[in-house]
């Protein structure tokens, strides 16, 4: 978050919002990347407590969040439990001048993250756990209506993507832009039907899920929007593991995809020639972070420092699976599934 955002959120704001969740005393700063999210106690008990700005999310946009998490753990998708605050409320605004910071709460998640170079990452009954979590999401979405009362959440632009590299990626390095119109192009020629396109997390990747004997609970969907079922998919590929860089990754890779979508087609199904286009999606994720690396403040910059290098040397070199075949993979799991 901009240093000239944040510094607004004073230390009495803080506290105010704790104490409206009847927090406990003391609280832990976990990240202020997007939002300042921080680690509190409630009844003995560890919680998120969340700060979004309006120039980023409104209150509505929130609320709207929190109705979506709240569906899908009604219909059993592991997710942090939004908490209401003593008032009843959801969230809770904060004024600072001209704007507002939007408070939110949610349950931490048992657990911690997971080690993606370790065996558990790679296991088979992992993956397939996971596979079937992201297709039960998507399957949730095709049923799943905002309240009455409810916002509904954006659309996915392939503009916010453009909008931001012409803003933070410098002029000698024109191309990123380049390649950024040529990708959206083609994912927004894609079609858009009930089976390929829904509300999704659009950020399920293994940061932002907690791993804890055998179970999984995702978090942070505050990126929530309606988009692509490919998107989700895509954030669950291990894009920048090392395991890329042996001669058997093609071993590696059929193991875990296998894995993947006998869960994922377990709760949804999806037709094999959607996965033809699922090597644009990986090449999308790959310029997000390339232009974030551009976009993020110099404090957290060399936080990811490692993660950016080998973000740009895959844009700069390119990926093994921005050629690969997915649709054939995809086909062969579906006929030994029938």
């Amino acid at each position: 978050m901009d240093a000239s955002i944040s510094s607004k959120l004073k230390e009495f704001y803080i506290r105010e919002a704790i104490s409206g969740w009847a927090g406990e005393e003391g609280y832990e700063l976990i990240d202020d990347v997007q939002n300042i999210i921080y680690k509190i106690k409630i009844n003995d008990k560890y919680h998120v407590l969340r700060f979004s700005h309006s120039s980023v999310r409104t209150n509505d946009d929130i609320l709207s969040e929190i109705h979506w998490i709240n569906y899908l753990i009604d219909n059993h998708i592991p997710a942090a439990k939004p908490s209401k605050s003593l008032d009843g409320s959801f969230t809770k605004i904060i004024e600072v001048d001209d704007s507002y910071f939007v408070a939110s709460v949610f349950e931490y998640a048992k657990g911690d993250f997971i080690d993606t170079s370790g065996y558990t990452y790679w296991n088979p009954n992992f993956l397939k756990k996971w596979g079937s979590i992201v297709g039960r999401l998507h399957a949730l979405s095709k049923k799943y209506e905002p309240g009455p009362h409810t916002k509904r959440r954006h659309e996915w632009s392939s503009k916010d993507l453009l909008e931001k590299a012409k803003k933070y990626v410098p002029r000698h390095c024109s191309d990123v832009i380049n390649r950024i119109e040529n990708i959206c192009q083609q994912i927004d020629a894609l079609p858009k039907t009930e089976d390929t396109y829904g509300l999704i997390h659009y950020d399920l990747n293994p940061t932002n899920f907690f791993y804890n004997n055998g179970e999984i609970t995702i978090f942070d969907f505050d990126d929530c929007c309606y988009n692509y079922f490919l998107h989700d998919i895509s954030g669950a590929i291990p894009l920048y593991s090392r395991k890329f860089n042996e001669p058997n990754w093609r071993k590696y890779f059929q193991d875990f995809f296998v894995s993947f979508l006998n869960g994922y087609f377990s709760e949804n199904i999806m037709d094999s020639s959607v996965f033809a286009s699922l090597h644009l999606f990986l090449m999308y994720e790959n310029l997000c972070s390339v232009v974030f690396s551009f976009e993020i403040d110099k404090k957290n910059r060399e936080k990811y420092d490692s993660f950016f290098r080998v973000v740009l040397d895959t844009y700069k070199s390119g990926h093994v699976l921005f050629t690969y075949d997915f649709e054939q993979l995809a086909e062969s799991i579906s006929q030994k599934r029938i």
